[in-house]
């Protein structure tokens, strides 16, 4: 299972968490993976939305110390 860790913003545009999960889900070749990611930097109902568009569905949420643990689940 891959491990999408968004916690942590990198500078530039290129480096914002929407872009890199985008990015990484376009590309994710496996069925499952969990999605780690700042509730204030995508909230989880857009977390939701941008998965959807990729053929994934949210199996569960998991809310950790400070971010959001999202399991997911190739359609």
């Amino acid at each position: 299972m891959v491990v999408i860790d968004l916690r942590f913003r990198e500078p530039g545009c290129g480096g914002h968490p929407v872009t890199k999960l985008n990015r990484v889900l376009k590309e994710l070749k496996d069925s499952e993976a969990v999605i780690l990611v700042n509730p204030e930097d995508i909230p989880v109902k857009v977390l939701e939305v941008l998965i959807d568009r990729h053929g994934f569905r949210v199996a569960s949420v998991e809310e950790n110390l400070g971010y959001v643990k999202v399991f997911i689940r190739k359609v």
